[in-house]
């Protein structure tokens, strides 16, 4: 439990840089904070990976001293690996755990249409429910998407690209992998919403939350990672579309 709640404050808190970009020097004592927070997390999963994590985030103080994009790419990149290799240790398993939360390559075609179908069927539900919730919001003035284009234009795209479309698979292996078996669906929704407390968006809040309960309930029912992956990757790649004008650039060629 402490590793869990530690690893997510470190996340939390390297949101809160991104989103705010205050100065250097409270950059340095947060990053300071981080790798005391990685420190402790790590203690009950043996010296090497402490020694890994200190070494990773002062790596990403040094890199927000010299550049705050650099600093921000090494963040991102820092967050995945955490993601993926806190769940392998916690569980005292390798890759091999991937497949026991359900992720899984389709070995025929049946079995690739099958995986195509539910893709579909869970893009369907989320994109109803997206629509639904965002006439909601807009009807209660609530609606502040426009914050997310903001933060997102202050970081160039070829920082976010990578980072946003790897990081499907990322959190799909810690939030419905993971905490999704130790902590259940509403824990693990509502962590996956204030992940994106980067964003300082509401809304934003409110379709992540709305995300992770159907997430989290279509891999309680089907036991299937792989298609929330593979939808996951394709709504962040709209989204990279839409705030940054790809959609606009390749529907006019």
């Amino acid at each position: 439990m402490e590793v869990f709640l530690s690893s997510f404050i470190l996340y939390f808190l390297f949101s809160f840089l991104v989103s705010h970009g205050i100065s250097i020097f409270v950059q340095l004592a947060a990053g300071l904070l981080l790798v005391a927070t990685v420190s402790y997390a790590t203690l009950a999963l043996g010296k090497k990976v402490m020694a890994f994590s200190l070494a990773l985030f002062l790596a990403l103080v040094a890199a927000s001293l010299l550049s705050w994009e650099f600093g921000i790419l090494l963040g991102l990149a820092g967050i995945q690996f955490i993601f993926i290799f806190l769940p392998m240790h916690a569980e005292r398993k390798g890759i091999s755990l991937f497949a026991e939360y359900g992720v899984r390559v389709p070995a025929a075609v049946p079995a690739f249409f099958r995986l195509a179908l539910r893709c579909l069927l869970l893009l369907g539900v989320l994109a109803i429910s997206y629509v639904l919730l965002i006439l909601l919001l807009s009807q209660l003035g609530l609606n502040d998407l426009s914050n997310i284009t903001a933060v997102l234009g202050r970081i160039p795209l070829y920082l976010i690209l990578v980072p946003a479309l790897t990081t499907a698979f990322a959190e799909e292996i810690f939030f419905r992998g993971f905490l999704l078996r130790r902590f259940g669906i509403l824990a693990s929704s509502v962590l996956f919403m204030f992940s994106h407390v980067a964003y300082g968006s509401l809304t934003e809040l409110a379709v992540a939350f709305l995300a992770g309960l159907i997430f989290c309930a279509y891999v309680k029912r089907t036991r299937d990672l792989t298609a929330p992956i593979i939808v996951h990757f394709a709504v962040n790649a709209l989204s990279i579309a839409v705030n940054y004008g790809l959609l606009r650039f390749l529907v006019g060629l």
